[in-house]
C-alpha cells in the first residue's frame, strides 16, 4: 500500500512521491493518444481539486459541475470548459498529449465569443496545441510509443485520472507542487465600457460612449497601478477615428484641462458607484485611447499596443517600455518570453500582452491584457492575465509554449515590458531558499559590476529578489549574504540590451541561489605594506564539505573584489588564520581585499578591507646659492634644502665643483 505524504513550508506546497506505482498506471494506459471525454475530464478536474482547493491560492468553486465541449470539424474534441460550483471554470485540452489544465478562473461564466479575450485566446490557442500533437510528423515515425515513451502531458493525464475516492491512497511520478512566485498585484479590475452595476465609466468621454478600447483599458490601469504621472499632462492635440471619420481631440488630464491626474478618486471596481471617481477613471481611458489614434466603432475600439507602450513615454512621463515581438509575427518563444515577463513581475512592474483574435469577416485583431503575476502549479508554469473584463474573467493560464520550424502557431506575438516609470535598464531576478527549498526573507542580495557599480535587493516573503533598472550589457557579481547558517556562492551573470521589436531581451531570470556547505572565512587588516607589495590576513572559520581545497586573498581598486580580480591561491586550507602575499600593486594607491576559498560546493569571500600602499620615492630639492668668503685656494659654498623628498631622511648632503659646467658628486665635493 503507498501512502499519499504532503509537506507545507511557507507557499511551497509538495506531495512527496513513490515511483512504483506510476509504473502500473502508466503501463495500463494505451500508447496511442486518445481525444479526451467529458467524463474523463470532470474526473481529472474533480482529482486536481482535491489535491488542492485553492491552486496559486484562486478562490474558486470546489465542486464539479457542467461540462460544455468544443470540438473539430471533425467532431473530435478541442477542448472542455468545466464549470465549478459555486463560481469559477477550468478550461482542459481535449488531447491527452497536451497539458491538461490550460487555465482556471475564480469567477465569471466562460465566453467563447472572438471578442471577449479569454475566449479570443483559447480558441486560437488551444486547439492549434491539439492540431500540433495530432498532425503527422515525418519524425513519429521513430517515436518512442512504449510507456517510457510516454511524455510529460501523458504522465499528468495519468495523475489526475483517477476517482476520488481513491485520492488518499493514490501516487504519481509528477511531484504536485503548488509554488505562486509572484501573486496577482494589480488591483484594478476595469473594463472597456460600463462599470459592472451598468454605468458608463471607461466609455464616458470616448465618441458615442462606443468602447474605450483594451489598449487604452491596459495603458489606464498600468497607470493606475504605478499613480503616474504625477503631473499635469497638458491638452496635446491627436487624430482619432469614429466610425471610419478622422476627428480631433485633445487630452483631458484629471481636471478636463489637461491637469494632474487624481489617482485617489480612482476605484480599482468593477463598481464604481461615485459620479465623480467615474469621471476621473473616465478622463484617463479617454486620454490613453486619443494619444494612441483609437479608432472607435460601436463593435470595438482598435489601436496598437506598441503604440501605447511609444505615448507611455511620449506623454504620459515614463522613461522605459521595451517591445518584444515574436520572428515573422509568430508566438514569442517561451524562454524569450519568461525573460521578458518573469523578472518584471518579480520587481512588481506589469506587462502587457498581444493576444491574436480572428474578426467575424476573417480578418484579424488582437486583445491587450495584463500580466500580473506567476507561479508553478504541479510543474506547470501559470501566468495571471489581468483581462481588462471587470476582473471576470482574470486567469490563471499556462501561456503558448510550442515552439517548431515546422508549425505555423501564432497567439501571443507581442508583449510591452520593463515599463518603468522613472529608470531605464534592465532586470536581473531570481529566489533565494533553504536546502529543503523554503524560501528566505529578507535575504539580502548583491549584485556589482564589473567596471563599477553596486546595486542591492532584498528577498520577499517568496524568497524572490530582483535587481532593477541595472545597466545593460554589463557582467554581475551576484551574492547573497549568509542569512540564518545559510551561506550562499556567488555567481557572474550579465545582463544583455533589450532590442525593440525583437525576441532580443537584457533581462536575466532565474539567478537562483541554494544554501551548499561552503567554507566560511573572513578577512583581518593588510600589514607589511610598502610600494608594491602587502600582506593579506584571513581566517578560515570552517572548510565546508567538501574540505576547502583553495584559499587566499583576492583584491582590486573598485571595491567587492572576486576571483575575476586579482587573487593569490594558498591551496588546500586548514582552520584557522592564514596570510598571503599581494604582489605588483601600484605605488600610492586604495585597494580593497577579500579573503575567500573554494570547495566542490562554491566559492565563498569574507568581509572587505582597504588599505593604500606606499607612495613612490622623489627625490630631495635643493638650490645653489652665490659662493662667498672667495680667497686665493678657498671659498665659501652655499645652498638651501627646499624638500626633504619622500620616503627617507636625507643621508648626506653638501657641495660638488669643477672647472667646468654642471660638477657631479664623483668629482670634488663636500659631504655633511
Amino acid at each position: 500500500m503507498m501512502n499519499l505524504l504532503f509537506k507545507r513550508t511557507s507557499r511551497v506546497r509538495s506531495i512527496t512521491l513513490i515511483i512504483t506505482l506510476l509504473v502500473t498506471l502508466l503501463t495500463s494506459v494505451p500508447v496511442h493518444a486518445l481525444p479526451t471525454t467529458a467524463e474523463q475530464v470532470k474526473q481529472v478536474v474533480q482529482y486536481w481539486l482535491h489535491m488542492d482547493e485553492t491552486p496559486l491560492s484562486a478562490d474558486m468553486g470546489n465542486q464539479v459541475g457542467s461540462v460544455v465541449t468544443y470540438d473539430d470539424d471533425a467532431g473530435d474534441p478541442l477542448y472542455h470548459v468545466v464549470t465549478l460550483e459555486p463560481d469559477g471554470y477550468v478550461i482542459v485540452s481535449g488531447d491527452d498529449r497536451v497539458e491538461p489544465i490550460i487555465a482556471f478562473v475564480p469567477q465569471g461564466k466562460y465566453d467563447p465569443s472572438p471578442e471577449h479575450p479569454l475566449g479570443a485566446l483559447v480558441n486560437l490557442d488551444v486547439p492549434q496545441r491539439v492540431a500540433h500533437v495530432r498532425t503527422p510528423s515525418p519524425m513519429d515515425s521513430g517515436m518512442d510509443t512504449t510507456a517510457a515513451g510516454v511524455n510529460k502531458a501523458r504522465e499528468k493525464w495519468v495523475l489526475l485520472n483517477q476517482p476520488v475516492p481513491f485520492a488518499k491512497t493514490a501516487v504519481s511520478g509528477l511531484a504536485g507542487v503548488d509554488d505562486e512566485r509572484v501573486p496577482p498585484f494589480v488591483q484594478s479590475r476595469w473594463n472597456q465600457k460600463e462599470e459592472a452595476s451598468g454605468l458608463n465609466c471607461y466609455n464616458l468621454y470616448t465618441p458615442n460612449n462606443y468602447y474605450a478600447g483594451c489598449v487604452a483599458t491596459a495603458m489606464a490601469q498600468v497607470m493606475r497601478h504605478h499613480e503616474h504621472p504625477t503631473s499635469a499632462v497638458g491638452t496635446h492635440e491627436f487624430t482619432i477615428t469614429v466610425d471610419g471619420a478622422d476627428q480631433n481631440v485633445n487630452l483631458l488630464g484629471g481636471d478636463g484641462s489637461g491637469g494632474t491626474y487624481n489617482w485617489a478618486d480612482m476605484d480599482f471596481g468593477p463598481y464604481v458607484p461615485d459620479a465623480g471617481h467615474r469621471q476621473a477613471i473616465g478622463r484617463l481611458t479617454h486620454d490613453a485611447g486619443a494619444s494612441v489614434g483609437m479608432a472607435y466603432t460601436p463593435d470595438g475600439s482598435s489601436a496598437s499596443m506598441f503604440t501605447g507602450a511609444d505615448q507611455l513615454i511620449a506623454f504620459f512621463d515614463f522613461e522605459s517600455a521595451k517591445k518584444g515581438l515574436g520572428n515573422w509575427y509568430e508566438n514569442l518563444p517561451e524562454v524569450n518570453l519568461n525573460t521578458m515577463v518573469n523578472p518584471n513581475l518579480d520587481a512588481g512592474f506589469p506587462v502587457m500582452f498581444s493576444v491574436k483574435r480572428q474578426k467575424p469577416d476573417n480578418t484579424w485583431g488582437g486583445h491587450v491584457v495584463i500580466g500580473d503575476g506567476y507561479g508553478y502549479h504541479q510543474q506547470t508554469l501559470y501566468h495571471h492575465l489581468n483581462m481588462g473584463w471587470s476582473g471576470s474573467s482574470d486567469a490563471w493560464y499556462n501561456l503558448p509554449d510550442i515552439e517548431t520550424t515546422n508549425y505555423h502557431y501564432t497567439v501571443l506575438d507581442g508583449c510591452v515590458y520593463n515599463l518603468f516609470p522613472s529608470g531605464t535598464g534592465e532586470i536581473i531576478s531570481g529566489r533565494v531558499t533553504d536546502s529543503s527549498g523554503t524560501p528566505i526573507e529578507n535575504a539580502a542580495v548583491t549584485a556589482v559590476r564589473t567596471g563599477g557599480g553596486t546595486y542591492h535587493a532584498t528577498t520577499n516573503s517568496q524568497g524572490i529578489y530582483a535587481l532593477a533598472k541595472i545597466p545593460a550589457s554589463s557582467e554581475y557579481a551576484v551574492s547573497v549574504a549568509p542569512v540564518a547558517g545559510n551561506r550562499f556562492s556567488s555567481q557572474t551573470v550579465s545582463t544583455g540590451a533589450s532590442v525593440d521589436r525583437s525576441t532580443t531581451v537584457g533581462n536575466v531570470w532565474g539567478v537562483d541561489f541554494s544554501p551548499g556547505d561552503v567554507p566560511e572565512v573572513t578577512t583581518q587588516a593588510v600589514t607589511n605594506i610598502t610600494q608594491t607589495t602587502a600582506t593579506g590576513h584571513g581566517t578560515m572559520v570552517s572548510l565546508g564539505i567538501p574540505l576547502a581545497h583553495m584559499h587566499g586573498v583576492c583584491w582590486n581598486t573598485a571595491g567587492n573584489p572576486t576571483l575575476s580580480d586579482s587573487y593569490s591561491n594558498e591551496g588546500s586550507a586548514a582552520v584557522g588564520a592564514f596570510t598571503s602575499a599581494m604582489t605588483g600593486l601600484s605605488p600610492g594607491t586604495t585597494y580593497y581585499v577579500r579573503a575567500w576559498a573554494f570547495n566542490d560546493s562554491g566559492t565563498s569571500y569574507g568581509n572587505e578591507v582597504s588599505f593604500t600602499t606606499d607612495p613612490a620615492y622623489t627625490a630631495p630639492i635643493v638650490s645653489t646659492i652665490a659662493v662667498t668668503d672667495v680667497g686665493a685656494i678657498t671659498a665659501t659654498a652655499n645652498g638651501s634644502v627646499i624638500s626633504m623628498g619622500h620616503h627617507s631622511l636625507i643621508t648626506e648632503h653638501g657641495f660638488c665643483w669643477d672647472v667646468n659646467p654642471n660638477p657631479l658628486k664623483t668629482g670634488n665635493c663636500t659631504r655633511q
